[in-house]
């Protein structure tokens, strides 16, 4: 999926991102064995452009770096960290995304193991410009990713999974140098389903709802979703094309506050993309 850096007053780190980290199976019960890879990296590398040219100049294009190393601690614990980049093409600027390190339990088997719970804490860093204008200090974030297990569902080659996450953001001041007044607290919850109609070939939605609380205790809340086309070119490589609405987010209410702006597209916040997944 699409990663669309925030800009300003939304979260620096999120938890509801789903990593390729190319785990391993191990017969040992707690620790790995010397001869199970322990280092996986997985690199993302991105294109998006709005979907619609309204020849006025606010079209918005950029490339997209994501590089995701993970380390296995046992079987099922792993450090991971990410760090994402982003070179914006109209502007000719360049700038840092989320600078993340956290700690991943996976494969907690619950429903007779028809549902698996992976719970993550993570740290945030200030390395975006947008991060630093607000005077971001660090992130801390907790999350809890479900899934049902491979072959749990009627349909074999369809999954379906979800995640919630909540995050405390630290400032050195309670308003961003350019008057807007931070965010505190922010949560989210999301929801996805993949159909895999082949061994290449996939399509996966997904939809995510997002929540923030600033200093001033003032609370709004966002969506994105995305539609997407996966093709597996081998074990270690995939590509992807699609859709994502919301860059990274848009208000779930219209500008007068009231009535809801839930909606597939728009000239607006509507973008196509186009990325290669490497995994090692």
């Amino acid at each position: 999926m699409l990663r669309k850096f925030a800009s300003t007053g939304l979260a620096v780190c999120l938890v509801w991102t789903s990593f390729a980290f190319g785990d391993t199976d191990s017969t040992a019960p707690a620790a790995l064995s010397t001869s199970v890879k322990r280092f996986s990296l997985a690199t993302t590398l991105s294109r998006s452009n709005s979907l619609y040219n309204r020849q006025d100049g606010s079209e918005q294009a950029s490339w997209d770096l994501s590089i995701s190393p993970s380390y296995k601690i046992t079987k099922d614990i792993s450090l991971f960290a990410v760090v994402d980049g982003s070179q914006d093409i109209k502007a000719e600027e360049a700038d840092f995304g989320r600078g993340v390190l956290g700690l991943r339990k996976k494969n907690i088997s619950i429903f007779n193991e028809r549902t698996n719970l992976s719970p993550s804490i993570s740290l945030g860093f200030p390395v975006s410009k947008a991060a630093k204008a607000g005077s971001l200090q660090s992130t801390l974030s907790a999350g809890l990713r479900i899934d049902s297990a491979p072959g749990s569902l009627i349909w074999k080659r369809f999954s379906l999974g979800g995640a919630l996450g909540l995050t405390r953001n630290f400032h050195q001041y309670d308003t961003a140098i350019s008057g807007r007044v931070n965010t505190q607290y922010s949560s989210n919850q999301s929801i996805d389903m993949s159909w895999a109609f082949s061994d290449t070939f996939s399509l996966s939605i997904s939809a995510l709802h997002y929540d923030t609380l600033s200093y001033q205790g003032t609370h709004n809340d966002y969506y994105s979703h995305s539609q997407e086309l996966g093709i597996s070119l081998s074990e270690k490589a995939s590509f992807a094309v699609g859709h994502q609405y919301g860059s990274p987010f848009v208000s779930t209410l219209k500008s007068n506050g009231q009535d809801l702006n839930i909606t597939l597209m728009d000239e607006t916040n509507s973008f196509i993309y186009g990325q290669v997944t490497l995994t090692y």
